[in-house]
This record gives C-alpha cells, structure tokens and sequence, in this order.
C-alpha cells in the first residue's frame, strides 16, 4: 500500500480533528509522524531528534512531498530526558502565541524513556497527548512494523477523569482555610480538565467572588456572585444567601468608592457625611472589615486581624461623628461649629492655632463625649484607648512585635463590646449583618 493511501484511510478516522502546533520525538517511524502531519495539519511542526534518527525529518518531508526547512528542529541530543525538557520550554516558549489546547505531542515513536518524558510533561504544560495504535506484523527482517492502513489515532483520557476528586478535596481545604484565590486556581483546573462535574464552575466562581471580597475589590465580587445566584446547584437558602450577600456589597460601595475631589473637597466630605450617616451602610462596612478579621484570625494572622478591627472602632465613631455633620477627613468647618455650642472641645486640640484637620480614632471618641452623642458615652474610653495602644505595638501599626493571642483576644473583647453599644443606639440586628458578610460554605 502506497502512502497516500494510507493517509486517506487515517484521514477517515481522524475525522476533522486537527492541531495548530504538533511536537514529535525522533524515531525511526517516519510514516507515523507523516501521517500525524498530514492528518492533523498543524500550522507549526517541531521535531526533537536524536543522534541516530537525524535523517527523519527529511524522510517525512519525502513522504509528504514537502520541504522540512520550516519544521522546528533543535540540535541537540533528545534522549537526554532533561535536554528533552529543555528543547519543549523553549518550543512552548516560542509558540506562546497559541492556546495549550491547541498544541499536541505525539508519544507514539521515540525511546521508552522519551514517550514517558513527553507524556508527563504534556500532563505538566496542559497539551494533548497523541497514539498512534496500529496492527502489526513481521517485516522481511522478522522485525514488527505497523501494518499500513491499520493506524488509528488515540487521545489517552487525562488522569484528572479519575483522580480529579483528590484535587477537589484539596480545592475544598483550601476553601475552608479561606485561601479563596488557591481554591479558585484548583477548581478552574479541574473545569477544564473533568468536563462532566458542573459542580466545579460554580465552585471556581464563589472561590472567586469569595478572593475578590477579601481584596476589597467589590464591584468585580458584585458581578461574580451575580452570576452565580441563580445556579440551578444552589437551594433556595443558598440563593438567597447570595441575594443578601450582593445587597450588603451595593450598600458598601457608594461609600467606599465615592471619589475624592481634591479641588473641592467640601463636596467630598458633604457626600461621605451623607453616605455614612446612614447606618445601614456603616453596618454593611462594619460587617465586611469585622467577617475579613475573623477570617484571618482564623489563619493566625492576628495581626492583620487586629488591624481590621482597629479599623472598626474608628469607622462606628466616623458615622456617629457623621450624624452630626462631621467628617473627620475635612473636619474644619463643623467642628468650628461644634466646638461653639461645645467650649470644651477646643480643649481637645492639640494644636489650638491649626484647628481641627483630620480626627483620629481617640479624638473621634472624646468629641462625642463631649458632646454628649449617645453612643460616646456608653463607651469606656479608657478601655478603648488602652486596647487601641496595645494593638499599636503591633508590627503592623508602629510596633516591631507581633500581637499575642492573649492581646489580641483582650482587643477584639473591647471591640465586640463597643460594637454592641453602637448596634443598641443604631437599632441595628449585628447578628443580621454579620451572617451576611458571612462567607457562604461550597454546596
């Protein structure tokens, strides 16, 4: 049988499958490779040859009445399995412009250890792997040959159809660790690579929607959780979780995206009074910086933890101090007239000739003593002042200690307990908005 007709009958069974880059190892199978080319039409062929199968490349360029010039076919020695390694890098490198989907390996020909090589590297890099099974028989020599019109191509099954419930279990580790970004990572993994499991998107998606909350990048979590919501794998519960979920983060957002002007910045602190002043929308933040410290403290990382709840004791000052007109960015114009019905706060500056600029978190606390605000004298000053200069020794404030546990858990006790007056004066349900910024568990 000649080669062509060979070719058309392994045509037939190829079907319209093809490849836009093709790697063969050298062998002394010239037609396999040949027809591999000829079926497949890959817009780019590299060979990676070995001293005794240099002539190959020419032989299959014989058989299919081309020119090897334009083949990829890098000088060195491929049986060397590191040298293999290295010429497929490079290979991959230079064809970085094609989607991995679309480049294949051919592990067919070649010596044990290469086909080996090639096909735990195909698995590395995410490229298909090609066999070619043929029927064979004694040649003249008493050697086995592939019988000619016998050659059919296979696509060995990608191991994750088995084994990707390993991978899963990890993904889900991760995801109980509140390592979003590394669950998201395997689970997008295993989407591409065990099609059947619908399952896995939606995972890939909340671990997604979960890393970008964390991050604080709100409108992009805003769009993944909508497209998750109504997924048909999530019970009604579910769904609703995630509606609640998607209204605390379009609460937050007018706040914490409000652009600053800088050539105006009584516009600006006019709209964060507004915005702030509202306490669903300091609850909604309240709960989202207070959820992201439980979550690191989870992780041991008290320290950041402490941080974000630092960061709630300032903010429930910042929308009582809102509610009477101030803003502590832009605090000059109100606290002048606070400070007319109230003598004693000038008492309170640190620089009388300055005025008020900005308020810190111990000046936000003493002006609403001062002025008698109903949520400032509930509080226990001394207890606030003295558990915010402890976390300050903090690595991450204006320490070089990291926080212990023991200090930490006295810290996030006075928080909790200014949180609770906060919510007494508010009317606001704390449990309520923390379960919803409470990150949902994988279905």
């Amino acid at each position: 049988m000649d080669f062509q007709e060979e070719l058309r009958r392994f045509r037939e069974k190829v079907g319209s499958q093809q490849v836009a880059g093709l790697i063969i190892p050298g062998s002394l199978q010239a037609t396999t490779a040949a027809l591999l080319i000829g079926a497949l039409q890959p817009a780019r062929v590299a060979f990676l040859l070995t001293p005794d199968t240099r002539g190959m490349s020419q032989k299959v360029a014989q058989l299919l009445a081309t020119d090897a010039t334009h083949w990829e076919q890098p000088p060195d020695d491929h049986s060397n399995i590191l040298q293999m390694y290295g010429s497929l890098r490079k290979i991959i490198d230079a064809w970085s412009d094609l989607p991995r989907e679309q480049i294949a390996v051919d592990v067919t020909g070649g010596t044990k250890l290469m086909s080996v090589g090639l096909a735990k590297a195909a698995y590395v890099l995410k490229i298909t792997t090609l066999y070619i099974e043929s029927e064979f028989a004694p040649d003249a020599n008493g050697r086995n040959v592939p019988q000619p019109g016998t050659q059919g191509l296979v696509l060995p099954s990608d191991p994750y159809v088995v084994f990707g419930d390993l991978e899963e279990a990890e993904a889900r580790r991760l995801y109980d660790a509140h390592d979003y970004d590394g669950a998201h990572r395997v689970f997008t993994e295993l989407v591409g690579r065990v099609p059947l499991r619908h399952d896995y998107k939606l995972c890939a998606a909340m671990a997604h929607a979960y890393a970008l909350w964390d991050a604080f990048n709100l409108a992009a979590a805003e769009a993944e959780l909508h497209s998750i919501q109504q997924h048909p794998a999530l019970n009604q519960a579910q769904q609703q979780c995630l509606a609640e979920q998607i209204d605390l983060i379009t609460t937050v957002r007018p706040l914490v995206e409000l652009p600053k002007h800088r050539s105006n910045m009584q516009q600006f602190a006019t709209a964060q009074v507004r915005l702030l002043a509202d306490p669903r929308v300091a609850g909604a933040l309240l709960a989202t910086l207070y959820s992201n410290a439980l979550r690191r403290a989870d992780q041991d990382r008290r320290d950041t933890a402490a941080l974000l709840l630092y960061r709630c004791l300032e903010l429930m000052s910042q929308q009582r101090l809102a509610t009477h007109g101030v803003c502590t960015e832009w605090a000059r114009d109100p606290m002048r007239r606070l400070t007319g019905q109230f003598p004693d706060l000038a008492d309170l500056l640190r620089n009388p000739k300055a005025g008020w600029s900005k308020i810190t978190l111990g000046q936000g606390y003493d002006i609403l003593r001062v002025i008698g605000d109903a949520f400032g004298t509930r509080c226990d000053l001394s207890r606030i002042q003295q558990g915010a200069e402890n976390r300050n020794q903090s690595l991450l404030a204006h320490g070089f200690a990291f926080i212990s546990s023991g200090d930490y858990d006295d810290f996030k006790a006075v928080v909790d307990e200014v949180i609770a007056h906060w919510c007494a004066v508010q009317q606001v349900d704390w449990q309520a908005s923390l379960q919803r910024a409470t990150f949902m568990p994988l279905p």
